[in-house]
């Protein structure tokens, strides 16, 4: 069920999380109050009101502070994504500086790795995991580049870039990787739907009838669009704004 919410485009997923929260918290709690003629006593529906607007205050500051959260995850996974490209462009460069057949095999051996990024690990990156293939690719990067032997200075800075760019690439990967598998905690997740249930309950009991439609309905909207925002950044590699390989790909000409 979720998986299907999260590949779903931003308008439809508003969509159906508005719908089904607007049948739950407005329109079934109408139907049942003005078909079996329930009406709240005044001081239940003062207390009520009271509640709903102090749970309500709560829900907002959890919300706002989980999407905070997984805003900041995903964008620092398009960070990692974008530092990745910028050093397989100055590979690219640094090999061809270098020259020479060695140089134009590890280079090759890059454009295998930009390749292999994008048709290999990333889909593993939707279950948390890395390609074997893609890591091979950079340990024989590595290895072949320490292999170089410059003859004179250009050969000799050449190298010195590939190296250090050739470490922080590893690093960097290694940190792509991991912001694949950060979630949101589950004790927010818990936070959340304890308090949106909650106000759901709360607006059962509200007077008059066409305030708890009003009052509660907009509420719900509201929320709809936050839990909307949420869903679509709760992932970083899954759904329909996850983070892609274009960077990388158009790093380096193919």
């Amino acid at each position: 069920m979720i998986s299907f919410l999260i590949n779903l485009p931003d308008i439809q997923l508003f969509v159906v999380i508005m719908a089904s929260s607007l049948l739950l918290t407005t329109i079934i709690p109408y139907f049942i109050r003005f078909k079996f003629k329930l009406n709240p006593s005044e001081d239940m529906a003062k207390g009520a009101d009271d509640a709903f607007r102090l749970v309500c205050s709560m829900a907002l500051v959890v919300c706002i502070f989980s999407l905070l959260r997984v805003q900041g995850d995903h964008r620092n996974a398009e960070d990692f994504v974008t530092k990745e490209a910028s050093l397989i462009h100055k590979l690219d460069g640094a090999y061809s500086s270098f020259g020479g057949p060695e140089a134009e095999e590890l280079r090759g051996d890059l454009i295998s790795y930009v390749k292999s990024v994008a048709k290999d690990e990333w889909p593993l990156l939707e279950v948390g995991k890395e390609s074997e293939t893609t890591a091979n690719l950079v340990a024989d990067l590595t290895q072949g580049s320490r292999l170089l032997i410059p003859k004179n200075a250009i050969q000799q800075m050449a190298r010195v870039e590939i190296n250090v760019s050739l470490n922080q690439l590893v690093d960097v990967r290694h940190a792509r990787l991991t912001a694949g598998k950060i979630h949101l905690p589950e004790f927010l997740v818990l936070a959340i739907v304890l308090i949106v249930g909650l106000l759901v309950v709360l607006g059962w009991f509200l007077n008059p009838i066409k305030r708890m439609l009003f009052f509660v309905g907009g509420t719900t909207l509201g929320f709809a669009l936050l839990c909307t925002l949420l869903i679509q950044f709760g992932e970083v590699y899954i759904g329909y704004n996850k983070v892609t390989p274009d960077e990388i790909l158009k790093a380096i000409n193919l």
